[in-house]
């Protein structure tokens, strides 16, 4: 670990994947990431049940069966599996290394399509996700927001990609993001959100998933801090409550609130070269808050 990095330790969870990520094989920049990139992409095809009623809900419900179904599967691999996409295994600074997917459900007029992105080395568990996902997506899953009915995501077919790097365009200092599932971002009753923000998580999102990859990103979380705030952020509209999903502060009291988010475009203006890269890869993994839940999928 070099002067000016965070500090990594060992978070609960298996101990040989917090090995894995505590000891990464190469150190690089953000610039110098895109090409190290590796993404496994595997996509199911469903037949759309009737009645169907499409929203935010549809990642969590998919994630929850196919959570369960993982915790149950006793084949080889899949303990393992499980505790690699479910539980926390290293700190980076004050973060945890994220999660090494994200999930994605688009409701078409007569399918469903699930798409599932899994980050390096979580490649090793595909042929394990494949099989307990498609499992669950047969026994059955919701059909509308807190709706008890379960029915059967028929699965068409499936396939899967792997891409070993990732293709990111010439740097520009001013883009438009369009928003494909809401955007969170912090939640304060006092001071109004800022994307800026957002995208300093972002920056420490990435750098914690490029460790499922071997590598170590050598930045300043600080001096990257400063540079986010120097982006122009223009029309960020007001947020919404999402459909579906509460909050609970409070403590014993449970104090019962909407979260919020936007799913409406922003354009940013101004970003320095040394994000650009945070920017792109960002459309592979999220940004904001909810991110296993499929927020903050976005477009540039």
């Amino acid at each position: 670990m070099i002067a000016g990095l965070p500090t990594a330790v060992v978070a609960s969870g298996d101990s040989r994947l917090a090995a894995m990520l505590l000891n990464p094989v190469v150190r690089l920049g953000f610039p110098d990431l895109p090409p190290h990139w590796r993404t496994t992409t595997i996509r199911f095809r469903c037949g759309r049940p009737a009645g169907f009623q499409p929203g935010p809900w549809m990642v969590r419900s998919v994630r929850g069966a196919w959570g369960r179904t993982l915790k149950s599967f006793r084949r080889a691999g899949g303990d393992e599996a499980w505790q690699g996409f479910f539980c926390e295994h290293a700190i980076i600074g004050r973060n945890h290394v994220p999660k090494p997917y994200v999930l994605a459900v688009e409701a078409r007029v007569d399918e469903l399509i699930v798409v599932m992105t899994l980050f390096g080395r979580a490649d090793y568990w595909r042929d394990t996700v494949i099989e307990t996902m498609a499992t669950a997506l047969e026994r059955g899953i919701g059909i509308a927001e807190n709706s008890p009915l379960l029915k059967r995501w028929r699965v068409l077919d499936w396939h899967w990609t792997c891409d070993p790097s990732f293709v990111a365009s010439s740097p520009r200092s001013d883009i438009l993001m369009t928003f494909e599932t809401p955007l969170k971002m912090g939640s304060s009753e006092v001071h109004q959100p800022r994307l800026q923000d957002s995208i300093k998580g972002l920056v420490a999102r990435i750098a914690g998933l490029a460790r499922w990859m071997g590598i170590e990103v050598d930045h300043r979380p600080k001096e990257l801090a400063v540079l986010c705030d120097r982006i122009r952020v223009h029309a960020l509209p007001e947020r919404q409550a999402i459909d579906g999903f509460m909050k609970f502060t409070g403590g014993a009291d449970r104090i019962e609130t909407p979260v919020v988010g936007t799913t409406a475009p922003v354009v940013l203006e101004g970003i320095p070269p040394e994000i650009w890269p945070v920017l792109a890869l960002g459309t592979t993994c999220l940004i904001g808050g909810h991110v296993v839940y499929g927020f903050g999928r976005y477009r540039i």
